[in-house]
């Protein structure tokens, strides 16, 4: 099975300073939804598609070449209160980064938007598929396609043992780009 991830979007949207940290915290409670930047562009492949409900996800799909869509809250953004995590002067020096760090606690201490039961049966509802004979496309966003990678690897230690998931990231680069092409 695969797992893409969504096309680019402005995350940022005309803000400079401060006003980035603001507009992070509010993309990553779901407050404020970034509009893709290339809207019905993602080709499918002739095949089924299981996408996350977010706008800039549902958006950047070219619904001409999947067989069917299917919107699943199995593969939302995973939402988390950065400010909990990360102050704007970190945030500032360290951008990116600080966030990456900041979703590794947010999962250790199990203070994302879904618990971890919640999420490791969302997980498990997702990696189900892959044992079809024609399994569908998924559509996601880093940190789910993150936790995916991980758990599809270690299984339950990534709950078992939360603190484990710091093994498995370098929150210092990016995870995957736009467009990237996770396979299970």
């Amino acid at each position: 099975m695969n797992i893409q991830k969504i096309l680019a979007y402005d995350l940022y949207t005309n803000t400079t300073g401060a006003a980035r940290y603001q507009r992070v915290c509010a993309v990553l409670e779901q407050s404020v939804e970034p509009l893709t930047l290339h809207s019905n562009t993602l080709d499918c492949g002739h095949q089924p598609v299981l996408c996350s409900p977010r706008a800039r996800a549902r958006d950047c799909l070219d619904s001409r070449t999947a067989t069917a869509v299917t919107i699943t809250p199995e593969l939302n953004e995973l939402a988390f209160t950065l400010a909990d995590f990360c102050s704007e002067e970190r945030f500032l020096e360290q951008g990116s980064t600080a966030v990456r760090q900041a979703f590794t606690q947010a999962f250790i201490t199990n203070q994302l938007s879904v618990s971890h039961l919640e999420l490791k049966a969302e997980l498990d509802f997702i990696l189900s598929f892959k044992n079809q004979s024609q399994p569908p496309l998924g559509i996601s966003h880093t940190f789910r396609l993150k936790l995916l990678e991980i758990y599809a690897a270690v299984g339950a230690e990534l709950f078992d043992q939360p603190a484990s998931l710091e093994k498995h990231l370098d929150s210092q680069n990016h995870f995957y780009a736009f467009g990237h092409i996770l396979e299970l």
